[in-house]
């Protein structure tokens, strides 16, 4: 008798296989168990199933005795579970094939009714997954089959694995903690944090609907503030006694998956004033109603009240920061999220407010009534003093009227704890923004959001700075002479570290220019001056100084000293990945780094030398040279020299003790 290969297709007469099977054959092929049921009973923590993984073998057996080997082969066939939902009203889900490892080829030997290996279909996931209650199939089918006069048993060609779920319903809350406020303690007094602690809201939710009415008791358990204190180093104290009310208690209707638990504090708020911060642990300490738990792992909630001196203030112009302004080094930047008030993304390039490229910037239109939201990765955890916005536009119903600033250290922002430097309102919004944080934060990540302005159609920014605390100015004595160890930047102020290059200078005027295109002033204005500045001796008559209180620029005596090589050694060096001069006292070993760090051309400030292959650098000195000319200090790889030039060319400062 011819071997017979069968094939049983699945289509809309997925019930009938006449035309697939020889007539009246001697021997059937079937599956004995036409249903394999499993049943993943889950308590209220999701911690125990009743099994610890869902792995099943049966095997294919035979009307009678094989006349030779048997060969079948199965497969899953998901339209037999839709078919199966039809006609029973079930929701059974399937699983996607990539969670499942299978196999589903056996043998029956000759001789034999059942065969020796079985098909194996094991979930591959964890179990934990397994959570729906209308349950989950794996209805598997024999697909060919081959062999001697042999057919598929009609009643037994399928079996339908149940993975039924039995979940306990039971309420937790949906976050584990939240940091609400920072509560800013003011030197002139008790100022309110950004949350209003009077009107706090948290949410508890079901794993389902609940199936009939429940109630949720919570409460404050201050004798969990001591283990919360142990675990994560902190010194939270507990709340003034009497001083909070809730809502009590939660009430679950038929059907209610989530509600909201409401929380005030209705004690004197000058009294949260002490530095170590506040915890209120709320915790679900009952829950009552037919089938409803509580989640132990998630049945507590910690509200952090921080309370801090820190103070955010929105001051009028570059003058009136604290620290350095950063100008290397942003387009190492990163933006992380970039968000409007509903969570949708936002348009354009924002990383181009890290660039100094002429006419970038990062706008969206139809941006009337909405809010900008960012978060920004540093690179690197820094000392931050402040935060500068500038506007891409000179219309003024763009420019930012409020926003909130955040901040995060590398590891407060892996725990999702991010903590606030403040709120500001602008009273008088102006294109660009200065932010001024009362005292120096250490973050890695600046959060902004809730941004808002004027109600144009459009919003946009051009360019996003830092401003850090800088090295501590104390002067390097060489060959008898205090010099300064950082550069110049803004006026009064220096550069956050030595290799920092600071600002350009014209001779005899406090306006600074950046070292970068495009060209800017430290007015962030764009004007160039090409008339020669007048003066003797820069900074010790009328001629106004940049230079910070108690130092002053160099005179070209002063230069000398420092040129004098039976003193001071010198050496063309890197620091920091920026190519400068080195100056060391060869007595003290006291030494000086000087950038190279380029100028700016008289007549039209043109950028020169500074990112082209060979950078120089080049130095003022406070000593005039005839009516128009000045001394200098000039070098590059190939060597240094004194020099004098046109005084409306802009050089870097590098100042003295006073």
């Amino acid at each position: 008798m011819a071997a017979v290969l069968g094939l049983a297709a699945c289509n809309e007469e997925i019930n009938d296989y006449t035309t697939q099977t020889a007539p009246n054959p001697a021997e059937q092929v079937f599956i004995a168990d036409s249903i394999i049921p499993i049943r993943l009973s889950w308590n209220a923590d999701t911690v125990d199933a009743g099994v610890d993984t869902v792995w099943v073998k049966f095997p294919v057996q035979v009307t009678k005795p094989a006349a030779s080997d048997i060969k079948v082969t199965l497969m899953i066939d998901n339209d037999l579970m839709t078919l199966y939902n039809a006609e029973h009203g079930t929701n059974y889900s399937s699983l996607a094939a990539a969670d499942l490892t299978t196999d589903l080829d056996v043998t029956i030997p000759a001789g034999q009714t059942e065969s020796t290996d079985s098909v194996s279909i094991a979930y591959n996931k964890s179990i934990k997954n397994l959570l729906d209650t209308n349950g989950y199939m794996i209805p598997v089918r024999i697909r060919y089959y081959s062999g001697v006069d042999i057919a598929p048993d009609y009643q037994g060609r399928h079996s339908y694995i149940f993975l039924n779920v039995a979940r306990e319903n039971a309420v937790r809350f949906s976050r584990q903690e939240t940091s609400i406020a920072n509560f800013t303690v003011a030197p002139t007094g008790y100022a309110d944090g950004f949350v209003d602690v009077n009107t706090l809201s948290f949410q508890l939710s079901a794993y389902y609907p609940a199936k009939s009415a429940a109630t949720v008791t919570v409460a404050v358990n201050n004798s969990l503030i001591d283990a919360y204190n142990t675990t994560n180093g902190t010194e939270f104290l507990p709340v003034p006694a009497g001083a909070l009310t809730q809502s009590y208690p939660i009430d679950f209707a038929v059907g209610e998956v989530t509600k909201t638990v409401s929380l005030a504090y209705t004690g004197d708020k000058t009294s949260l004033n002490d530095l170590k911060g506040y915890l209120i642990p709320l915790e679900i300490t009952s829950v009552t109603g037919e089938g409803m738990n509580k989640v132990t792992a998630r049945s507590v909630y910690y509200v952090k009240i921080l309370v801090s001196t820190l103070k955010l203030d929105a001051v009028a112009a570059i003058a009136d920061m604290t620290g350095s302004r950063v100008t290397a080094g942003r387009t190492g930047y990163k933006v992380l999220r970039a968000v409007d008030m509903s969570g949708a993304n936002l348009t354009g390039t924002v990383s181009n407010i890290f660039t100094d490229a002429d006419g970038t910037n990062w706008s969206q239109g139809s941006f009337n009534g909405n809010l900008a939201n960012f978060t920004i990765d540093l690179g690197t955890e820094q000392e931050i003093t402040g935060v500068e916005l500038q506007g891409y536009s000179a219309t003024a119903a763009q420019w930012i009227t409020s926003l909130e600033v955040r901040y995060s250290t590398e590891e407060t922002y892996a725990k999702n704890q991010d903590a606030a430097v403040g709120k500001v309102l602008i009273a008088s919004p102006a294109r660009y923004t200065y932010l001024r944080f009362s005292e120096p934060v250490t973050a890695r990540y600046i959060h902004l959001n809730d941004i808002a302005h004027g109600n144009n159609a459009t919003f946009g920014l051009q360019q996003f700075y830092i401003y850090v605390k800088g090295v501590e100015v104390v002067g390097q004595v060489i060959n008898g002479v205090t010099w300064a160890e950082c550069n110049v930047a803004e006026p009064g102020k220096f550069s956050a570290k030595p290799s920092d290059a600071g600002l350009l200078y014209q001779w005899g005027r406090a306006t600074g220019w950046s070292v970068f295109d495009p060209m800017k002033n430290s007015d962030n204005g764009t004007s160039w001056n090409a008339a020669k500045p007048k003066g003797d001796v820069w900074g010790t008559d009328t001629t106004p100084t940049p230079a910070p209180a108690g130092w002053r620029v160099p005179t070209v005596e002063e230069l000398d000293k420092l040129l004098d090589n039976t003193k001071v050694t010198r050496t063309w060096t890197k620091q920091d990945g920026v190519e400068g001069y080195s100056f060391t006292d060869i007595t003290t070993g006291d030494a000086i780094f000087l950038p190279a760090a380029g100028y700016r051309a008289d007549n039209n400030g043109t950028l020169k030398a500074f990112l082209e292959d060979q950078r120089g650098g080049y130095y003022w000195t406070a000593s005039p040279n005839l009516s128009n000319l000045a001394w200098f200090l000039n070098f590059s790889s190939t060597g240094l020299d004194k020099d004098d030039e046109d005084r409306a060319m802009a050089f870097s400062i590098r100042c003295v003790k006073e």
